[in-house]
């Protein structure tokens, strides 16, 4: 008989629900997004979902009677409309080594239109590539996330401890002691100098936040 080639996967435990809302791209520019970018989720390696970003109305769109002023008015009232309509909703089936793992984000801009076979110059950081950029990334620890939820980040280092220590105690296929999560998350990005300069350092800056809330339930 043949031998088994691989690991058989454990069951799923528990059934992680994620919902992203509200991305905002920061700065003057915001809260839409450039054109062409889209949003991944991934748990671990694995990517578990992904959806196009609200972007900014293109002006050529707008009424040309409209003054310039109410134009901007205008692309920034649709962009704020569609930002708080934007919803990606997710169900991950996770397993009893869920607490290592991490929800991994980044935010992907196309830089190439293949259709038209040329580059696309748009707003939102340096093109570094001759067809995507990652221009924001985020990533949320599950253990901390969902043991610790909402609690002030100033919280005592100790009360922590307990609590994670508590929830590890816990782990079994119940998932007691799991606690809803919400925060709004920053999409952070490393701006680079520009060439000629030689003595500014990259800096890490916020090029985005998204809500994120995230529950783990018990398979029943």
């Amino acid at each position: 008989m043949a031998g088994v080639t691989g690991d058989l996967l454990p069951p799923p435990v528990g059934m992680l629900e994620v919902l992203l809302t509200c991305p905002r791209m920061s700065g003057y520019a915001g809260p839409a997004w450039p054109r062409f970018c889209d949003i991944y989720v991934g748990i671990g390696d694995e990517e578990v979902g992904s959806k196009l970003l609200p972007s900014e109305v293109e002006v050529e769109s707008v009424d040309e009677d409209i003054d310039e002023r109410e134009i901007r008015r205008h692309v920034r009232s649709r962009a704020i409309e569609d930002v708080k309509q934007w919803r990606l909703a997710l169900r991950i089936p996770v397993r009893l080594d869920w607490q290592h793992k991490s929800l991994d984000i980044h935010v992907e801009r196309i830089d190439y239109d293949l259709r038209r076979r040329k580059m696309v110059v748009t707003r939102g950081g340096p093109h570094t590539s001759g067809y995507t950029a990652v221009i924001g990334r985020a990533r949320v620890q599950l253990l901390d996330a969902l043991v610790n939820g909402d609690d002030d980040e100033e919280e005592a280092e100790d009360k922590k401890k307990r609590r994670r220590n508590t929830m590890m105690e816990r782990l079994d296929t119940k998932l007691e002691g799991t606690v809803e999560f919400g925060k709004t998350v920053p999409l952070l990005v490393w701006e680079m100098p520009p060439l000629r300069d030689t003595v500014t350092k990259p800096q890490s800056v916020v090029r985005g936040t998204v809500d994120v809330r995230m529950c783990l339930r018990r398979l029943s």
